[in-house]
């Protein structure tokens, strides 16, 4: 009979609880202050190495695996520019004040979900088509977004219940991000605060009549270096690799004419085809690799990822962005 591992965190906070029982320390506010000091600054600092050295090692563990079953893997690194809350109802400190952080209980460490990042790149997608679209075709914005979605959902697969029905899934898969680096003398998360003056409980909107709450939360640090692959659909793998250094109307306009003969439903044929008109209209000579580059750069440094990004969370630069290679 196997038990699971209790990861940090659980272990922490038994210990913690344990001991401010013992001491008399029960006081609400005082006991969750003190809970995220001492994961941040005391527990998570000291780990911090040892987790960053075990998400390296699986991440060149998965990379490869994935340069056997793919011809092209994008390695990305992107860089923290500010602090970043993911998924607030993640287990990480959601038991402190009900505001949690993603943790990987495998691996015991920060991650980001492949389900967040291919948000965020579909989102990111989406724009750039559809801007794209109207400077260079002149389009409508209704007729340039139908588009721009179509070739999104192409790219980073059809969400569930769109409109649109998916011409196939998706043409890119995409990993969870860890982190591979830190600033020296940093912790892997930072304690951040957040004062809510007005409670709907209590009703209370007059301003000498409030009464501040602060709420106390775990972050990743600025400067934090976070990594993930992009790799193509087996089913697909070696036209991608040969459109990743060709202008990417040229590119997209084969494989969507693949889709589009392969294609069970008239709707999909016919949108594959309105967009490969579209696309042979367009003039540049940006690569299918410039596109993807563009596309996870303006996702992770203008769109942002995760919680609280109009509050200036969330934004990252990109650091790396490496396509194949053996010296990984």
């Amino acid at each position: 009979m196997t038990t699971s591992r209790p990861n940090i965190l659980e272990l922490h906070i038994r210990h913690f609880l344990h001991e401010a029982i013992e001491r008399g320390r029960t006081k609400k506010e005082d006991m969750k202050r003190n809970l995220l000091i001492q994961l941040s600054s005391k527990i998570l600092s000291h780990e911090k190495d040892v987790i960053i050295d075990r998400c390296k090692k699986y991440l060149d563990e998965l990379s490869n695996h994935l340069k056997k079953l793919s011809s092209t893997v994008v390695r990305i690194d992107i860089e923290s520019t500010s602090r970043v809350i993911i998924d607030v109802s993640g287990p990480m400190g959601w038991l402190i004040d009900e505001i949690g952080l993603a943790w990987d209980p495998v691996l015991d460490a920060p991650y980001i979900s492949s389900s967040s990042l291919r948000g965020v790149f579909r989102h990111s997608s989406i724009v750039i088509f559809t801007e794209t679209l109207i400077s260079s075709q002149k389009l409508a914005l209704d007729k340039a977004l139908k588009m721009a979605r179509f070739i999104t959902d192409v790219l980073f697969g059809s969400p569930s219940g769109a409109v649109q029905p998916p011409a196939h899934i998706s043409m890119f898969c995409l990993t969870d991000a860890y982190p591979v680096s830190a600033e020296p003398g940093s912790s892997l998360v930072d304690p951040d605060v957040l004062s809510p003056h007005y409670s709907l409980t209590e009703k209370t909107f007059k301003e000498h009549e409030v009464s501040p709450t602060p709420i106390v939360f775990l972050t990743l640090p600025p400067k934090m270096i976070m990594r993930f692959f992009v790799y193509p659909n087996y089913r697909i793998s070696k036209e991608i690799g040969k459109a990743m250094k060709q202008p990417y109307p040229e590119s997209l306009s084969v494989i969507l004419e693949k889709i589009s003969s392969s294609s069970d439903t008239s709707t999909a044929e016919k949108s594959c085809k309105e967009c490969i008109e579209i696309l042979k209209n367009i003039k540049t000579e940006e690569t299918f690799e410039q596109l993807l580059k563009d596309i996870v750069s303006n996702a992770v440094s203008n769109i942002g990822l995760g919680g609280k990004t109009s509050s200036g969370y969330g934004y990252f630069r990109i650091k790396s962005f490496e396509v194949g290679g053996e010296e990984w």
